[in-house]
């Protein structure tokens, strides 16, 4: 699982490295939120590339600005590794930790209605979810690049 997202860390460094003008044609509603992101690299580098993975809402754009930012690659991925591995490392945890609850969860309901009726629920709260991040998102990024804007 580390190893995987690292690896996508670096094909995404790599795109912004060699080609973020195509980002930027690509993606010309964004604009904002990758330069923002630049500024956020060219302030802090090596948080900016442990970060990676915990930066909600920045995991796509945020190794992009590290490769288009010219961040050495070394740092980058000796950062982005250690940010990678121990996102894994406290998920896999947590799945572990969470085991016994969800294995007692999925005893007590034998029954099927009761099933069904837990799959309707966690269905609905997920639709609603995407739902209201589809509405949200655009808002989201726009307070983002405020919040770096009014930083710098």
């Amino acid at each position: 699982m580390a190893l995987g997202t690292w690896v996508a860390s670096l094909v995404l460094y790599y795109i912004g490295y060699s080609r973020i003008e195509w980002v930027r044609n690509k993606w010309p509603n964004k604009e904002r939120l990758v330069e923002g992101a630049l500024q956020m690299v060219g302030r802090h580098p090596w948080r900016s590339a442990l970060g990676v993975r915990f930066a909600f809402g920045l995991r796509l754009v945020l190794p992009i600005a590290c490769g288009a930012a010219r961040m050495p690659l070394r740092i980058y991925t000796i950062a982005s590794g250690i940010s990678c591995w121990v996102w894994s490392i406290a998920f896999s945890y947590l799945g572990v930790a969470f085991a016994g609850t969800a294995i007692r969860f999925l005893h007590f309901t034998r029954r099927a209605d009761v099933q069904l009726s837990a799959g309707a629920i966690i269905l609905t709260i997920v639709l609603l979810a995407m739902i209201v991040k589809r509405r949200t998102g655009d808002r989201g990024d726009a307070a983002l690049t405020r919040e770096v804007e009014n930083a710098s």
